[in-house]
């Protein structure tokens, strides 16, 4: 009855050492190196005309993201009209 209890006990722990081993890197294996990102800002008001009709001012701001989405930008934040790109460093 010991004797049972101690195998089970052994497989037990070999269970939960090898599901932990499953979580660390492998050995020899490179660290993925971190992104680098440029950032370009612009003003809503360099784009368009504040006295433009609205669908002229959305065919103008459509126009030119289209053109730096062409380049790789995103848009990654909108503060206060001014519009954050970014996209990877080249």
């Amino acid at each position: 009855m010991r004797r049972n209890a101690l195998l089970t006990f052994a497989a037990l722990v070999l269970v939960l050492v090898s599901g932990f081993a499953a979580l660390l890197p492998a050995q020899g294996t490179a660290q993925p190196t971190p992104s680098t990102w440029e950032y370009r800002v612009f003003l809503v008001t360099e784009v368009i005309d504040l006295q433009q009709k609205p669908d002229q001012m959305a065919s103008a701001l459509e126009a030119r993201f289209n053109e730096l989405g062409k380049d790789g930008w995103e848009i990654a934040e909108n503060i206060n009209g001014a519009i954050v790109f970014k996209r990877l460093k080249r």
